[in-house]
């Protein structure tokens, strides 16, 4: 708020902030405008209301796992059945979650154990002859990995046979054969009826009923490179139903045939959705894509500052048709290749990355230029990105709801989450209206996001827990415990406005009122707190604003 002084000791008008223009770290806080929140400022937001307030509290999302071992990787597999995955890999673990047994009970089932990496890396591809996808994975080293995503519960088994509850197919089960775990154990089988798994063995007779049954994860080790000193398969990308597998210690990006993962060999001539190599001027950085990911073209940042751009030609020669491939290669200046492959994303048509120099970028079409660009869209809050620490942190974009398209950035080594704001609105006379924001950083203790249908979730930078995000209506974060037993944390909600020198930058000026206005659930009460320093006399006053009328 801004105020004046009138005739008379006591008359003040107050003119109230408005049209809060989000978060500054950037500015100097005494020219800033006074509807921004400056540097100081965490865990508040401006809502879709218009209004600022403080973050929900984080709230448990699965079943309690207080190990001091933080989510290293995670990713929500959105699988072409319906259902959703949730993976994460913590404590050398690669773990599904499920609630399978118990609805609403989330559970983590071992997948893979005594995992030697700090990351992970996961894309679905769509096989063809099963007619549904499978989630392809790299962890850093020179294996490709599979997982069919079948989850079932178990209700009945013969010598040779388990019976599921629902049928192989819907539950995301290889039909033909394959290897499944019940409590760590490991089954194969040969064939599937309806929803009964056949030719089993070991015999699983001594396993009770009402365990959950999930798929093995397959290894196609050495591929596409039998040598780990040059090339490890640190993360992929599926464009166009081709596996793009790239390494941080290479130049080399390998794409396999569209229609088989783990083929890397190049034809002469290569005919459309062969596999192909390409060679960078420098290692690798990550790879993104422009569109969706059936037709959109590779986008691959290379060294401290390139980005190359890869799309395909059909041509024919003779009576073959052949598939030409192009590379433009773009220079995005100094620093301005990708940080991490984890650090890219896309929307719609227009691509996002966090830079080397540690600020958000973005590659597309924008109104009154006719030519692609590449501009810098954290300016407001360059200073707090630039001396934050980003190892093993991610860019995501999530978007729908009434809170529009996100990105958050994590930087795990200290919970914090960086969040811009894309939301678009029709007004009142048809007008499409844009607001575009940054809000004040959230302390929220999480290292990866990701989203289950509407709910967005964070993996923890602590331990290999989940926790719901947003609009959980409690105003404490979640700690280790459960039920009655659960330790609730609190945090801080910070709004911290500009200096206002009220038009002047000289002489003394008055303050002795102070006006609040807002919403409040009636029996609560606010601590607020004015900071003041003049001529080394420094204050903190701290008045508490009661949910009463007249306080």
């Amino acid at each position: 708020m801004t105020k004046r002084v009138l005739a008379g000791p006591d008359n003040f008008e107050m003119d109230l902030v408005q049209e809060l223009h989000g978060y500054y770290s950037s500015i100097d806080p005494t020219i800033a405008p006074a509807n921004v929140l400056v540097r100081g400022s965490q865990n508040v937001y401006k809502t879709s209301n218009q209004t600022l307030a403080p973050r929900h509290g984080r709230k448990q999302y699965d079943v309690v796992d207080s190990t001091l071992a933080g989510v290293k990787a995670a990713y929500v597999w959105k699988t072409s059945l319906g259902s959703n995955r949730i993976l994460s890999i913590a404590n050398s673990k690669l773990e599904v979650v499920s609630d399978i047994v118990t609805s609403g009970t989330f559970i983590h089932y071992t997948l893979l154990s005594s995992l030697a990496t700090t990351r992970g890396v996961f894309d679905p591809w769509w096989n063809s002859s099963l007619k549904k996808d499978e989630l392809i994975f790299v962890i850093g080293d020179t294996t490709l990995y599979m997982w069919h995503g079948g989850i079932g519960k178990l209700s009945s088994t013969t010598a040779a046979t388990i019976v599921l509850t629902a049928s192989v197919v819907s539950q995301g089960f290889n039909t033909s054969s394959g290897s499944v775990l019940i409590n760590g154990t490991t089954y194969t089988y040969t064939g599937s009826s309806g929803n009964t798994l056949t030719g089993v063995t070991p015999d699983p007779t001594s396993q009770a009923n009402a365990q959950a049954v999930i798929s093995t994860v397959i290894q196609t080790a050495t591929t596409p490179s039998t040598d780990s000193n040059t090339f490890t398969n640190d993360f992929i990308k599926v464009i166009g139903n081709r596996l793009h597998v790239g390494s941080y210690i290479s130049r080399l990006v390998y794409i396999s045939l569209n229609t088989d993962y783990t083929s890397y060999a190049v034809p002469t001539p290569r005919t459309a959705g062969s596999a192909e190599l390409i060679t960078l001027d420098g290692p690798c950085r990550g790879i993104g894509v422009r569109g969706n990911s059936l037709a959109g073209n590779a986008h691959i940042f290379g060294g401290t500052s390139d980005l190359y751009v890869v799309t395909y030609n059909q041509i024919t020669v003779s009576t073959t048709l052949q598939e030409q491939t192009n590379v433009d290669k773009k220079n995005l200046g100094l620093a301005g290749a990708a940080y991490a492959h984890e650090m890219i994303d896309s929307q719609g048509d227009t691509l996002y990355w966090l830079a080397l120099d540690q600020q958000v970028r973005t590659y597309g079409s924008y109104p009154g230029s006719a030519l692609l660009q590449f501009p810098i869209i954290s300016n407001e809050v360059s200073t707090d990105l630039f001396n934050e620490t980003f190892t093993l942190g991610q860019l995501k974009i999530i978007g729908g709801g009434d809170k529009g398209d996100i990105i958050y950035i994590t930087a795990p080594n200290t919970g914090t989450v960086y969040l811009y704001q894309m939301r678009s609105i029709v007004d009142k006379v048809g007008n499409v209206v844009s607001e575009r924001l940054w809000h004040a950083p959230f302390v929220w203790g999480i290292s990866r996001i990701d989203a289950v249908g509407s709910t967005v979730i964070g993996f923890s930078n602590s331990n290999p827990q989940i926790y719901t995000l947003w609009d959980t209506l409690q105003w404490h974060d979640d700690g280790a415990g459960s039920g009655s037993a659960a330790i609730q944390l609190a945090y801080t909600s910070i709004a911290l406005f500009p200096y206002r020198s009220y038009g002047r930058r000289q002489g003394k000026i008055r303050f002795d009122k102070w006006f609040n206005e807002g919403l409040m659930t009636q029996g609560t009460s606010l601590y607020g707190a004015i900071y003041y320093d003049y001529q080394g006399a420094t204050a903190v006053l701290s008045p508490i604003i009661h949910s009463l009328a007249d306080n």
